[in-house]
């Protein structure tokens, strides 16, 4: 007799707060279907970015500035955030589909797929992109704008940091036109 074991996992990612209860289909490669009941339910948690509009100091071309950002946890629960482009599953989804189609869908990784939904832009960049803050702590995040041509950066960035919906952060960057001054290069 041949017995084969499989680990299976299960995530719950609801988009809101809720309750829920369902029934998981199992299908074995002998023909035998199983149900499984499964239940989930979410919930808003203290946490809280210190300021959604972020106005970083003028800089001039191929120079930076900065300017601190600041997540806190002022729930008992242990977060992970990351800084995503897209604002909702449904847009993640297409842009997922589109780099499975790309690249050839049995040749992407997860994680593959989940590094291109983070945040990236060559003008202006979060570190850290991705982290865990524990419960009742804080943690930095460093915005820097570092324009290569003369810009006006204007974006909206999203924190999943275990909320039920995303935290929207306004970031405002702009370059100099004025000469610098001795010692500003």
């Amino acid at each position: 007799m041949l017995i084969t074991l499989a680990q299976v996992t299960l995530t719950y990612t609801p988009e809101v707060t809720t309750v829920q209860d369902e029934e998981l289909r199992v299908d074995y490669s002998t023909g035998e279907t199983i149900f499984v009941h499964v239940s989930g339910s979410a919930y808003e948690i203290d946490v809280a970015l210190d300021n959604a509009l972020v106005d970083l100091p003028p800089t001039y071309v191929t120079l930076f500035s900065q300017k601190v950002i600041k997540i806190v946890n002022n729930s008992d629960e242990t977060i992970s955030f990351d800084w995503r482009t897209f604002d909702s599953v449904e847009q993640e989804t297409r842009a997922q589909l589109s780099v499975m189609l790309d690249g050839g869908s049995s040749a992407i990784s997860k994680a593959q797929l989940e590094r291109e939904l983070l945040f990236k832009d060559d003008t202006f960049m979060l570190e850290p992109i991705a982290g865990t803050i524990y419960p009742h702590k804080s943690r930095e995040i460093t915005a820097t704008f570092s324009p290569s041509v003369p810009i006006f950066f204007l974006g909206c960035l999203f924190d999943v940091s275990g909320c039920c919906a995303p935290q929207r952060v306004s970031v405002f960057a702009r370059f100099r036109t004025d000469e610098p001054a001795a010692g500003d290069t």
